[in-house]
């Protein structure tokens, strides 16, 4: 069976008491595997997204198990 991505769960650029709450609605990834928040994420081609919340919330960036993920991001399309 070839390997496939997967969530693993987010990021988030919050305060420590927002960080603490997220991670307890993340329990309900837990399932799927994807239930992991971390403070910060994302690369730098999302970075002025994760300083600026005047979308009217925090901003997430995705974390997965890292497989394939460079191939899709970077592919020609």
């Amino acid at each position: 069976m070839a390997a496939r991505e997967a969530p693993r769960g987010f990021g988030a650029n919050v305060d420590g008491a927002s960080l603490e709450s997220l991670k307890q609605i993340a329990k309900l990834l837990d399932r799927i595997s994807a239930g992991e928040i971390t403070l910060g994420g994302g690369g730098s081609d999302i970075a002025p997204l994760m300083q600026d919340w005047s979308a009217g919330g925090p901003p997430f960036g995705e974390r997965t198990v890292g497989t394939h993920y460079f191939d899709w991001h970077h592919n020609r399309s």
